[in-house]
């Protein structure tokens, strides 16, 4: 990375996130989420071009078990 003192602007295109939410064990609910968005993926190309898939997990880490 170079490091300036200038700074350049930098343009990104628009992007568009799609929001699926599943609340319990990640095991039972990863897959489902998965799904519910391929099951969605239609609908959404309808309205914008789908360029990449991600993926945020919220743990509870209260509830975590290290082995």
């Amino acid at each position: 990375m170079n490091l300036t003192e200038k700074p350049d602007a930098i343009n990104f295109l628009t992007t568009h996130y799609v929001f699926v939410e599943k609340i319990g064990p990640f095991k039972k609910t990863a897959q489902k989420a998965w799904k519910t968005l391929h099951q969605n993926t239609a609908a959404i190309l309808e309205v914008v071009m789908i360029t990449g898939y991600s993926v945020f997990i919220k743990l509870n880490w209260k509830s975590f078990s290290y082995c």
